[in-house]
């Protein structure tokens, strides 16, 4: 299972790396699952454009992406996956058991997002950055070390043991009181 931006990290993985990871893959007989769900919540010029590892290897990697981050819409739970035909009819015997149809109008609200000017995704990036510098900056006020930058998605990846009401706790007792007394949702 592969995810470019990372998710929790935001590393975004370079062509080189991306290369690798696919040649590694079709030597051992591996296949990729490629998570894509925040191909257009990228940061930085020298890694803006999104290129899927199915590019690089079509009959090896299996594509699964949702509308869910790119349009705000969390609870719609729409999501496609992309494979070669032979790899596709299995997965649709599989969905087809394990998954209840989504209701018709999501889909044709999904269908419409989908066909509108490419540059409306393209504007996520702005606001996104904007959210990722407010907060980072924010989190390293309190005494958390921020660790690398993320260069995609939309998550910090952080260390709380600078912080003084929480360095002495185990990470889920940190997780909770930061939810209950501070109002920020974190995973420990």
């Amino acid at each position: 299972l592969f995810n470019d931006p990372h998710n929790p990290t935001g590393h975004r993985f370079s062509s080189a790396e991306r290369r690798l990871i696919v040649k590694l893959c079709r030597k051992h007989g591996v296949l990729i699952v490629t998570d894509e769900i925040y191909e257009w919540i990228l940061y930085g010029s020298d890694i803006d454009v999104h290129e899927p590892l199915a590019v690089l290897d079509p009959e090896n990697v299996v594509i699964v992406s949702s509308i869910s981050k790119t349009a705000r819409a969390t609870g719609w739970r729409i999501g496609w996956v992309v494979a070669s035909a032979p790899r596709t009819q299995r997965i649709r015997a599989v969905h087809d058991q394990l998954v209840a149809c989504v209701a018709t109008p999501l889909q044709i609200g999904v269908a419409r997002l989908l066909e509108m000017d490419k540059a409306r995704f393209a504007d996520l990036r702005g606001e996104y950055q904007t959210k990722r510098d407010v907060l980072g900056a924010a989190l390293s006020k309190a005494g958390f070390d921020l660790g690398p930058e993320p260069k995609g998605a939309y998550y910090w990846f952080v260390g709380y043991k600078g912080v003084p009401q929480l360095q002495s706790l185990d990470p889920l007792a940190a997780a909770m009181i930061m939810t209950r007394e501070y109002g920020v949702a974190c995973v420990p």
